[in-house]
């Protein structure tokens, strides 16, 4: 009976010496290789693209059921040949499976047309793309300010995120108030509900002096106007039927003087 052996140290040594003789041929052939591979990818994948838009539907499934393909194996391959169709094979060569799998993203669309004009590396297509990512990365949102935490049991606790000047003053002013958190928050919530209770009283007695004032100079103007009114009254008594020009004069002027007082007193809602 023939029993097969692993390779001994002896074996590995061996394969690793003819490798380091042929290492002169070998790279070239891994790249000359590599670019083989990605066009017959590349020709493989727009064929795909091609039949999957050319053929009819029943002949499109029996050709994925003779490949044992399932509903959405074509996928990616036809992404790709859509993608990448009318770029020369040349420009593509360089480049890697995965690294073609990647670009097929709207986020990427420039680098595709600067591949339309160029022939990239690796390597420089991977940078592009590292740049693009980072440019649309959106920056971490804060945090709120407020968040209501519930614990297991169902009690709730509000979490308050100060800044490092007002944390600081928070922290020392509660330190050294010797009270449980708790109730040094509730001492300054009633103690802030004080102040806001006397500012607003304060804020209405100003406004109700001023209100006072001027009730007081508009009653004052009202008893100035109407004494003005009784004032021009008499005088157009008076002097209204005299046979003196100049006296008739002075009536027909304390009218007009009385008409615009009695104006003024409408505006002010008094009839006098």
């Amino acid at each position: 009976m023939t029993t097969l052996a692993a390779p001994g140290v002896n074996d590995q040594q061996e394969f690793a010496n003819q490798f380091l003789e042929q290492a002169d041929d070998f790279f070239p052939n891994i790249q000359k290789q590599a670019t083989t591979l990605t066009r017959a990818f590349l020709s493989f994948c727009q064929g795909i693209y091609a039949a999957k838009i050319t053929s009819q539907r029943k002949q499109w499934r029996q050709t994925k059921e003779s490949l044992g393909w399932d509903s959405t194996t074509e996928t990616p391959y036809a992404k790709i040949g859509e993608w990448f169709m009318g770029i020369e094979p040349s420009n593509l060569e360089l480049l890697d499976i995965n690294t073609l799998k990647t670009l097929c993203n709207e986020k990427y669309r420039p680098i595709i047309e600067r591949l339309q004009v160029e022939r990239l590396t690796v390597k420089e297509v991977r940078g592009e793309m590292t740049a693009t990512n980072k440019a649309l990365k959106k920056p971490a949102s804060s945090p709120p300010v407020l968040e209501w935490r519930r614990t297991k049991g169902g009690s709730r606790s509000l979490i308050a995120r100060l800044d490092a000047e007002a944390g600081a003053e928070f922290e020392a002013k509660y330190k050294a108030s010797g009270q449980p958190l708790p109730l040094f928050v509730r001492s300054l919530l009633q103690r802030e509900s004080r102040q806001t209770a006397a500012q607003t009283l304060h804020k209405a007695q100003q406004e109700f002096d001023a209100y006072i004032q001027q009730q007081s100079e508009q009653v004052s103007n009202v008893e100035w106007l109407v004494g003005e009114v009784q004032r021009f009254d008499r005088l157009i008594t008076e002097y209204q039927d005299s046979q003196n020009p100049s006296e008739r004069m002075v009536a027909r002027v304390a009218q007009e003087d009385k008409t615009q007082i009695q104006q003024q007193l409408m505006q002010l809602q008094v009839v006098a």
